[in-house]
């Protein structure tokens, strides 16, 4: 089903909706048009208060897939700034996925004077080599057919990815403003080649990326990785699996810092699947016997504790 006919259907059905849900497979690039969705809602769907909306792009060998010739960055109008709906897209095998989603709190909020809704948009990556599925279609193809839609300020990567690979795709994205990275994959799980320091060298020299996600940090390389990007980053934002887990990389994390006069991290947060009420007290208790902070704040919000320090 076309816009057009989508419309004609809504407007004769004379719905009065609080929630829609759409799911769109159609090829008809018209559904991401946010102005023509912002005058069809509020004059044929003025109540609604939740709108969830996919549009699926397909590509495959010949086939040529079409493209958004409308103006960039129109779903962070007003209009979706005030009801709180968030553009993001995201790529699966052979597809890209558009949708509209419901604000929800991320990592790198914390601190912010002001909810920047405008410059919230997202693009989650689940597969680095489409190539694998398409011959001919590269993810440079799926990056250049998201920005034809909107500026990319937060790339999530949620799958394993060289250093090599992840230049690459930062190359493509200079508007990046945070990176949530899954996992690393190394030539070595045990160190870290002359050739991916280099790589990681030019991803901090060429990009300005000042917030940093990391996951799954299980391998010797990702602790050398995480000891070269830290003085890089203002907020670095890990994942651990329990008390000890979060004790050690904390303890690891300060220790370095210490050691290097010219670092830009003043704000560390950790997760873990749950927090016990005495988790505020157990970090304060470490962070002052070992010495390793003098003047921080420390607050948990949910399941994520945030350290900060001038």
């Amino acid at each position: 089903m076309t816009f057009d006919e989508f419309e004609i259907l809504i407007k004769k059905m004379k719905l009065n909706l609080k929630i829609l849900s759409l799911d769109i497979k159609d090829e008809d690039m018209s559904y991401l048009n946010a102005k023509r969705w912002e005058n069809f809602l509020q004059e044929n769907l003025s109540k609604l208060e939740k709108f969830y909306f996919k549009k699926m792009v397909h590509f495959s060998e010949n086939y040529t897939t079409p493209m958004y010739l409308g103006e960039q960055n129109e779903f962070s109008s007003t209009f979706w700034i005030e009801r709180r709906w968030i553009f993001k897209v995201e790529n699966d095998f052979e597809h890209l996925i558009y949708s509209i989603q419901p604000y929800k709190k991320k990592w790198y909020e914390y601190g912010s004077k002001s909810n920047q809704l405008s410059k919230f948009v997202e693009f989650e990556i689940a597969d680095v080599s489409p190539g694998h599925w398409v011959e001919s279609i590269s993810i440079k193809d799926h990056v250049y057919h998201a920005l034809t839609t909107t500026q990319i300020c937060h790339l999530q990567i949620s799958t394993a990815i060289s250093l090599e690979e992840l230049y690459k795709i930062l190359v493509l994205l200079p508007d990046i403003e945070t990176l949530t990275l899954s996992r690393l994959s190394f030539t070595d799980p045990t160190s870290m080649s002359d050739e991916e320091r280099e790589a990681l060298y030019l991803l901090f020299h060429e990009n300005h990326f000042q917030k940093i996600s990391f996951s799954d940090v299980e391998q010797m390389a990702d602790i050398y990785f995480l000891m070269i990007i830290c003085p890089h980053v203002n907020h670095l934002h890990v994942h651990c699996k329990d008390y000890k887990h979060a004790e050690s990389f904390l303890g690891f994390i300060l220790c370095h810092l210490r050691s290097k006069t010219d670092n830009k991290l003043r704000l560390l947060s950790i997760s873990m699947p749950k927090f016990a009420n005495d988790m505020i007290e157990y970090l304060t208790k470490i962070i002052k016997e070992k010495k390793l902070l003098n003047d921080f704040i420390i607050e948990q919000v949910k399941n994520d504790v945030y350290i900060k320090w001038i």
